[in-house]
């Protein structure tokens, strides 16, 4: 085993040793979700394919995981992104503790992840201004209290909607005159990212992707390309809805839910009711599929009116997630 980092009280800050710090990691989100403080949590093998395919991301230097009697309870990593139109950086420090566990913990990683942020940042070329971000659902406290001891504070608030399938009707929304809906080919994957891209460029936190995020995306469990619904304007998608269905998570819930997420609409091609049309076939094919429920995430100051499109269509908010900055200094 390497050599601890250090020991504070009974708990050790280490590095990552192999696979099985995947599962032991995995576990730790399984015991947050199990305390109502996440939802969408990975397995093992969704872990390994996130950390091994996060461009910006050392596994051998940016990770840190806690350890109390032999067992992994908690993990911190850290990484960092290009700002809108490389005017900034964003760097990233989520830290992921037991329930139980004691804020010592949660200090000691954002202790350890913020010294090695420092670190990035100064072997980054070209230095720009910095902002540290990290994000906490509503039902967090312990991680909200950690972030605003730490001078971070909320700067954006997130709704997690859900719409019922069973009972209430669908509305119809036609599509705009030109538009057709149809699958997506192995050969459509790149020119819907990059159009994807191009109409998040507007959105509240948008940060640059780069090659490895187009690899990463096509692993991903989420990945479903039999589901999504996409407009196309000739051979040009021009707005989509990224639909997917999370078996795992539907178990561990006993629910039938399947995700609307991914919402987008090229700008030229906004107010004309695209989205609502795709939305609408999207929540069909859920029904006919014998789901349950529709759910999204959207940002509550979303400018383009997201959040009022949502509920027009009958999704109703259920939780929160918040979103933490602050200026980073070295």
């Amino acid at each position: 085993m390497a050599d601890p980092i250090f020991t504070q009280g009974q708990f050790t800050l280490r590095p990552f040793l192999g696979d099985a710090d995947y599962e032991a990691m995995a576990k730790v989100e399984y015991a947050l979700r199990g305390a109502g403080q996440m939802e969408m949590v990975q397995n093992a093998s969704e872990l390994r394919h996130t950390l091994t395919h996060s461009p910006n991301f050392d596994l051998s230097k940016d990770l840190i995981l806690a350890e109390y009697k032999g067992e992994v309870i908690g993990f911190c990593q850290c990484f960092w992104e290009m700002g809108s139109k490389n005017t900034g950086i964003v760097l990233y420090l989520p830290v992921y503790t037991q329930p139980e566990s004691p804020q010592s913990v949660d200090q000691a990683l954002f202790d350890w992840g913020y010294k090695r942020l420092q670190e990035i940042y100064r072997a980054i070329p070209k230095k720009r201004l910095a902002e540290l971000r990290t994000f906490a659902q509503d039902k967090h406290i312990k991680r909200q209290l950690l972030f605003e001891a730490n001078g971070i504070k909320p700067v954006r608030y997130y709704h997690n909607m859900r719409r019922d399938l069973l009972i209430d009707p669908i509305p119809v929304r036609p599509l705009p005159a030109g538009i057709n809906v149809r699958p997506a080919l192995p050969a459509d994957y790149r020119k819907i990212w990059d159009a994807s891209v191009i109409a998040s460029a507007d959105e509240w936190g948008f940060t640059e992707p780069v090659e490895e995020d187009f690899v990463r995306w096509q692993g991903d469990t989420e990945f479903q390309p039999y589901l999504w619904q996409i407009g196309w304007a000739g051979d040009q998608p021009v707005g989509m809805v990224t639909n997917f269905v999370n078996l795992t998570e539907n178990d561990y819930f006993q629910r039938h839910r399947g995700y609307t997420e991914g919402i987008w609409v090229l700008p030229e091609f906004r107010k004309q009711g695209l989205a609502s049309a795709l939305i609408t076939q999207s929540l069909t094919m859920f029904k006919a599929m014998n789901m349950h429920e529709a759910a999204l995430g959207v940002d509550s100051e979303n400018p383009s009116g997201a959040l009022g499109l949502y509920e027009g269509l009958g999704y109703k908010a259920y939780s929160r997630a918040i979103e933490y900055s602050k200026l980073f200094t070295i």
